[in-house]
């Protein structure tokens, strides 16, 4: 991969998590997360920085999870009070 199409990953996966935060919805914010962290995952392994692997893999796996969460959450039927 050329260092240009690394800089534009770089660029994309920070438009998504930029943009993540413009969601309308928690299910919409961490998707658009995952996308970003994951895209910044494969940047981190191309610029050989650990760090950036480290930290974006961890948010990628923390969104997965809460993504996991609101789905069971809003397929489990509401108690009525």
């Amino acid at each position: 991969m050329t260092a240009s199409w690394i800089e534009a990953a770089g660029y994309v996966g920070t438009a998504l998590i930029a943009g993540s935060f413009l969601a309308g919805s928690m299910l919409l914010l961490r998707a658009l997360n995952v996308a970003g962290s994951s895209i910044f995952v494969f940047y981190g392994l191309a610029t050989h920085s650990n760090p950036i692997v480290l930290l974006n893999a961890f948010i990628c796996i923390v969104n997965l999870v809460q993504i996991a969460r609101l789905v069971r959450k809003k397929d489990r039927p509401q108690e009525i009070s």
